[in-house]
């Protein structure tokens, strides 16, 4: 019962309500994983976490950091942001969108610029860019 209402919230809008249904369910499924994910941006980043690691860990999934890190970004959750992109490059699991998140907000001292850099993709690109646009901004205030 409490599963049929977890889906028959979601299906009316009420996201956060299916949310809390969800948490209640003893006996997970495959689809309350997915259902989990197609609520993330309404429910609290703290309280996503600890049901989506909970419902990775019992199918055997690989937990996303750098979507976790995502959800914390789109917030205004900087920090929280920064450390499950962190997390993401530790275990290797991670798109370039997550160096150049960190890169970002670390500033060019980042250690992470020298992996951007090597990309050959848009954000390594975009790096590049950003450190000459900088250092043009130097040469014009000594002019």
């Amino acid at each position: 019962v409490v599963r049929v209402l977890a889906y028959k919230n979601y299906l009316e809008g009420k996201k956060i309500k299916s949310f809390e249904y969800l948490k209640q369910l003893s006996r997970n499924e495959r689809a309350d994983l997915a259902l989990l994910l197609s609520i993330s941006d309404t429910i609290p980043p703290d309280d996503f976490v600890i049901l989506y690691k909970r419902l990775a860990r019992q199918f055997n999934n690989k937990i996303d950091y750098q979507f976790i890190g995502d959800l914390f970004y789109s917030k205004g959750l900087i920090n929280e942001a920064e450390k499950y992109y962190r997390l993401a490059i530790k275990v290797g699991e991670y798109e370039p969108r997550a160096l150049f998140r960190i890169y970002k907000l670390q500033g060019l001292d980042s250690e992470y610029l020298s992996k951007l850099l090597k990309q050959k993709n848009l954000f390594g690109k975009t790096a590049e860019l950003t450190i000459k646009e900088k250092e043009l901004f130097k040469k014009i205030k000594e002019l």
